[in-house]
C-alpha cells in the first residue's frame, strides 16, 4: 500500500532471498552482534547519525572516510588499514589491486582524504575548470520526498557589467500547484538567452526536470519540449567539479556541508 493509499501486487518470490537477508542481519544485530561501522548519506538522517560518528571519531575509524564502499572498507581492514591514520600512510602499491571496488585512483584519493581530516585543510588536486557564458544562473530544486511533490525552483541569475544579481522563484503553496509551477517555469524557459550557463549541485535538478516532464508530458507542447531540452544541455554540475578537483576534510561533500565549511 503506498503512500497515497494505492493498493499495488508483486510476485512475493522475488524478494523473499533479500527478505530473509535483511532479516537474518537484524536478528544477528539485536541478539547483541555489532556490525563494522559505515557513514552514508542516508546516515545523516538517522536519530542515531550523532552517535555513529562520535563513536568513529572515538577510534579514528576509516568509516570517516568520504564514500567508501562498505565491502573496501570490510578488505582494508584486513589488510590493517583500520583507522583514519593508517589510510593517511598506507602503502598503495601493497595494496593495488587487493581491495575490491577500490582502484588505485581510489586508493589515492581516500589517502589524500585521510591526510585533509588529520590537517584540517583543502588538498587542490588540479584547477577546476568552469565553463564561460555570457550569461550565468545558479539552479536549486527544492521538494518533498514524502509528499512526492517539488515545491520550489529558485534561481539567481547574477548580473552583468556591475548590474546586481536576480532571484527568480516558482514556487507551489500547496500540493496540487505544483502543476502550475511547473507551467510557469516551463514559459519562463522561453524567454531565456540561449548562451548560458546553468550551476546546480549534484543530480536532484537534473532527475527533477525529468521526472516533472514525464509527469506533465500531455501539458507540453514541442516548443516547450524543445525548451526544456535545450535548457537541460546547458546545466553544470559543480558537485563533479568539486569531486574531481578537491579533497575537503568533511565526512560528506554535501553543498550544506561544504558551504558551511567554507
Amino acid at each position: 500500500i503506498t503512500m497515497t493509499h494505492e493498493r499495488i501486487s508483486f510476485q512475493i518470490q522475488n524478494f523473499l532471498e533479500q527478505f530473509f537477508d535483511v532479516l537474518e542481519k537484524i536478528e544477528a544485530i539485536v541478539g547483541g552482534e555489532k556490525p563494522p561501522l559505515q557513514l552514508t548519506k542516508a546516515c545523516a538522517n538517522s536519530p542515531w547519525y550523532t552517535s555513529c560518528v562520535e563513536q568513529a571519531e572515538s577510534t579514528d575509524d576509516i568509516a570517516l572516510l568520504y564514500k567508501v564502499d562498505k565491502r573496501a572498507l570490510a578488505a582494508l581492514r584486513e589488510n590493517g588499514v583500520s583507522t583514519v591514520a593508517h589510510a593517511r600512510h598506507m602503502n598503495i602499491d601493497a595494496l593495488d589491486g587487493n581491495i575490491p571496488h577500490l582502484k588505485r585512483n581510489g586508493l589515492e584519493r581516500m589517502k589524500l582524504q585521510a591526510e585533509s581530516l588529520k590537517t584540517g585543510e583543502i588538498i587542490l588536486r588540479k584547477k577546476p575548470k568552469l565553463p564561460t557564458a555570457p550569461h550565468r544562473i545558479h539552479f536549486d530544486i527544492e521538494g518533498d520526498p514524502l509528499l512526492g511533490v517539488e515545491y520550489l525552483f529558485g534561481f539567481l541569475i547574477e548580473g552583468k557589467n556591475g548590474a546586481p544579481d536576480e532571484y527568480k522563484s516558482f514556487i507551489a503553496e500547496k500540493p496540487e500547484d505544483e502543476r502550475k509551477m511547473w507551467r510557469g517555469f516551463l514559459d519562463w524557459l522561453l524567454t531565456l538567452p540561449t548562451d548560458m550557463v546553468v550551476f546546480h549541485y549534484a543530480t536532484y535538478e537534473k532527475s527533477r526536470l525529468t521526472m516533472l516532464a514525464r509527469r506533465y508530458a500531455t501539458d507540453m507542447s514541442e516548443i516547450d519540449q524543445v525548451a526544456l531540452a535545450t535548457f537541460s544541455t546547458k546545466l553544470f554540475d559543480l558537485n563533479d567539479v568539486v569531486k574531481e578537483n578537491f579533497i575537503f576534510p568533511l565526512y560528506f561533500y554535501g553543498l550544506k556541508q561544504i558551504g558551511k565549511f567554507l
